[in-house]
């Protein structure tokens, strides 16, 4: 049987063609090969970069091919090791990785600063300052390098950054700047004006009386930039901290200007404010006390107090911080009704100085029946008195029978100068 010369000679060449193929194959598996434990390697250590496992990445060297592992050996060198100059090699070599890493370069500066090279330590600063001048994540950590370069104008701006943006950051900021600038009336030297509205509540949270007033009359020029909710709250800490003139300038620019002397809403028409020159209501589990519709001289509402019957109740919970003119001679009314008050010691009206000295003056305390009748009181301000307390209240009784229940309401409680 003959063969076909130009089969065999065709079979030959898929032989032949068939080695370079396979090793082609053999080649590109090897590869994906490869390159599937290089990503899973990559993959391993991304996480474990991530999620910050300093003791993994720390025995593999392979690690550093990451900017992240060499800035934390740099860390490792300076606070654990106290290898100034290492630390400085570490960090120089991660910003030459990734010249995006702030960190780093805020440790850089830290670090060239400790080894006493201040130029090389502000010069890298004033280079970053400007990248990261709106972002809030790095903040605290200029903040300290500012501190430790003894650069004003740089703390000063961080310091106001962290005032405004970074709340949970303020109280040790505020440490910090006092030990920078040594008190609260220097740092209130450098306030920012979007930052006063806070610095302010952080002078009142510290009690520093003369700098939040002293910072009054500066917010004074521009009240209307404020929340009248933190204006409030200073006029309420100025009047409890004897500064009563300072309160009256904050009320009346709350209120809209002029000299808003006496009653502020003296018909319960509002919602108390519980605050500054407004009504004042605080708990007693013992009574029921609140506006009411259902009963009023006048207006909308009145002030319903109902005594339940069960306790010698002590009742002091409704009251006003009143501004007055020192030397005014006054005279205070108000409406007032009750139903079947029991017990020998009723409710009345008390009005008593607000750190000044003055002779209290009381309305005389109402018991059983009464309709709606409108009493006075004439008062006598002393002089250096800016304000008024009125009260009002219900004793304690010392009879058997002491147990007090029924009704008793207030409306229309005004203020005037007496003829």
């Amino acid at each position: 049987m003959k063969t076909d010369p130009g089969a065999s000679v065709h079979e030959n060449k898929i032989v032949m063609g068939g080695a370079p193929l396979l090793a082609f194959r053999l080649f590109l598996s090897l590869f994906l090969l490869m390159m599937a434990g290089c990503l899973l390697w990559h993959t391993v250590f991304s996480n474990r970069v991530a999620v910050k496992d300093w003791e993994f990445l720390k025995s593999h060297p392979s690690a550093r091919i990451f900017p992240e592992v060499v800035y934390w050996w740099g860390n490792y060198r300076y606070y654990r090791s106290l290898d100034t100059d290492g630390a400085i090699k570490e960090y120089r070599e991660a910003v030459a990785m990734q010249p995006l890493l702030m960190d780093a370069w805020l440790d850089l500066a830290k670090a060239e600063l400790d080894r006493g090279q201040g130029e090389a330590a502000r010069s890298i600063a004033s280079t970053i300052a400007p990248a990261i001048d709106h972002v809030s994540y790095w903040k605290w950590k200029e903040l300290l390098l500012a501190f430790d370069l003894h650069d004003e104008d740089y703390f000063a701006s961080t310091y106001n950054f962290i005032l405004n943006r970074l709340h949970h950051r303020i109280g040790s900021a505020n440490e910090v700047a006092l030990r920078f600038w040594g008190s609260w009336s220097g740092i209130l030297d450098h306030i920012s004006p979007e930052s006063r509205g806070v610095f302010l509540n952080e002078l009142m949270t510290a009690k520093a009386v003369d700098e939040s007033v002293a910072l009054w009359k500066i917010m004074r020029n521009a009240p209307e930039a404020y929340d009248r909710k933190l204006l409030l709250s200073f006029c309420n800490f100025a009047i409890w901290n004897d500064r009563v003139k300072t309160a009256k300038d904050v009320w009346n620019v709350c209120l809209g200007g002029g000299d808003r002397i006496g009653v502020y809403d003296s018909g319960f028409e509002e919602q108390n404010m519980n605050t500054a020159f407004g009504w004042r209501i605080s708990k007693n589990s013992l009574v029921d006390a609140a506006r009411t519709e259902r009963e009023r001289h006048s207006g909308r509402y009145s002030f319903h107090v109902h005594f339940h019957g069960t306790d010698n109740v002590l009742f002091n919970n409704l009251a006003q911080v009143v501004p007055v003119n020192p030397g005014s001679k006054l005279q205070l009314s108000f409406a007032r009704k009750s139903k079947s008050i029991t017990t020998d010691e009723g409710v009345f009206m008390k009005v008593t100085g607000v750190r000044c000295k003055m002779t209290p003056v009381e309305s005389n305390p109402v018991v059983g029946n009464s309709p709606w009748e409108v009493e006075t009181l004439d008062l006598s301000v002393p002089d250096g008195c800016d304000a008024l307390l009125l009260q009002l209240t219900r004793k304690k009784s010392f009879k058997f029978d002491s147990k007090i229940s029924g009704d008793y309401w207030l409306d229309d409680v005004e203020l005037r100068e007496s003829n």
